[in-house]
């Protein structure tokens, strides 16, 4: 019968192994210590033949063999959701992974060198993906004026729109739709300063600025400078 053997990480076209992922991780971390790509990382299980297979078939083979340690509603596998012989296999390797250091300061300086990088790596991941999310923040929308008893009007680069009588909901629905606006932040820029304070305050039915309720729906709000 097939059985799950260990954890892995397919990274390049090469395979790194061990008794959970954060071990194939520090392996990979130690080979290529200027950074990791993370588009490249593929993370998987090895089995008992030796293949290389997805959390989620390693899932459906874990299950069928009976090396679940509790029946649940899982749909991918862990390398915790195994039975606790692994964690003793999991002792075992860190045992082996000590031995490799030759003093105890060795194994200290690599670990902080290790957590620096670390956390380099998750900066430069976060400030991708800060980029992404600010794609809409290089043009704004911009608020020529806003009410409900006159009409609201907004531009976006060379098209401008007019509403009269929309909630903030419905009115961000109505732009995103005609401005053909992308998911995700969106710069709402004010034109009239007055306006911009005012929408600070909480409206007469709710418990949210005007301001807070954009913010719900996506637009990130500010005056003209």
């Amino acid at each position: 019968m097939k059985i799950i053997t260990k954890a892995a990480i397919r990274y390049k076209n090469k395979l790194y192994t061990g008794f959970d992922h954060t071990k194939c991780f520090y392996q990979i971390t130690s080979e290529y210590v200027g950074g990791v790509e993370l588009a490249y990382i593929e993370q998987g299980f090895i089995t008992s033949d030796g293949d290389f297979v997805s959390r989620e078939e390693a899932l459906d083979i874990a299950r069928e063999a009976g090396q679940l340690e509790l029946a649940s509603n899982i749909d991918t596998l862990m390398s915790e959701d195994l039975h606790s012989d692994w964690l003793e296999r999991q002792e075992e390797e860190l045992k082996e992974l000590r031995q490799n250091f030759r003093t105890e300061q060795e194994e200290r300086i690599f670990c902080q060198n290790l957590a620096v990088k670390r956390l380099e790596q998750i900066q430069e991941l976060n400030s991708k993906i800060e980029q992404y999310e600010n794609a809409n923040l290089r043009d704004g929308v911009y608020l020529e004026q806003i009410g409900m008893c006159r009409p609201t009007i907004a531009r976006y680069k060379n098209k401008t729109v007019v509403s009269v009588g929309l909630n903030i909901y419905d009115l961000c629905k109505f732009w995103k739709q005609e401005f053909e606006l992308e998911d995700g932040k969106i710069r709402l820029i004010y034109e009239k300063e007055r306006e911009f304070r005012t929408s600070h305050q909480r409206t007469l039915h709710g418990e949210k600025s005007i301001i807070e309720l954009f913010a719900d729906c996506g637009f990130i709000c500010e005056v003209q400078k």
